[in-house]
C-alpha cells in the first residue's frame, strides 16, 4: 500500500473541483498543468490549452501523476502534459470548472504544483474518479480544518 497520499473520495464535479483548487491556492500549490491521454489528438491538446494562454506561467518539467504502457516502446511513460504550467487563481479556476468536461474527456489527469518544485501537490484522475493529496503534515491539517474526508488507502472500487 502506498501512504505517500491522501486519498479523497468522492466524484469530480465542478464543486469539487473549485474547492480543491482553493485549497490548492492556500497551500501555495498555485500552478496546474493539464495531462492528456495518449490518444488525445495534437488538435485537441492545443485547442483546450489555447483556453489557458492568459494564464501561461512557464514551462518546464513537472512530476507526471500516471504513466501508460507504451506497446510501441515497451515501457510506460508519461502522458503528454499541457505546453507549460499555468497559474492558478480565481480567474482560471473558473475557466477550470466552465471547462471541466471537455477537460475530463480528453485529459486524464490535472494536477497542482509549487511555483519552484516539479512534484505534484495536488492530484484529480479524472477517468477514475480519484482525487490525491501529497501526504504531508500541512495537507493533513488543511483538510481536516476544512472537514474534508481522507484515507490512507485507496477507494476500493
Amino acid at each position: 500500500m502506498n501512504t505517500d497520499f491522501l486519498y479523497i473520495q468522492g466524484a469530480i464535479s465542478i464543486k469539487t473541483l473549485k474547492k480543491l483548487m482553493n485549497i490548492s491556492l492556500s497551500i501555495n500549490a498555485s500552478k496546474f498543468v493539464l495531462w492528456y491521454y495518449p490518444e488525445t489528438s495534437e488538435k485537441k491538446c492545443n485547442k483546450i490549452a489555447k483556453c489557458f494562454n492568459k494564464y501561461k506561467f512557464i514551462k518546464r518539467y513537472v512530476q507526471p501523476i500516471t504513466t501508460y504502457w507504451n506497446e510501441k516502446t515497451k515501457k510506460m511513460e508519461a502522458l503528454t502534459s499541457s505546453p507549460q504550467l499555468y497559474d492558478l487563481n480565481e480567474n482560471s479556476i473558473e475557466l477550470l470548472a466552465r471547462n471541466l468536461h471537455k477537460i475530463s474527456k480528453f485529459c486524464d489527469s490535472l494536477a497542482t504544483y509549487h511555483k519552484k518544485k516539479p512534484e505534484w501537490e495536488l492530484g484529480l484522475i479524472f477517468h477514475e474518479d480519484m482525487i490525491l493529496f501529497k501526504n504531508t503534515i500541512k495537507n493533513k491539517d488543511v483538510l481536516l480544518k476544512r472537514k474534508i474526508e481522507f484515507s490512507n488507502k485507496p477507494p476500493e472500487n
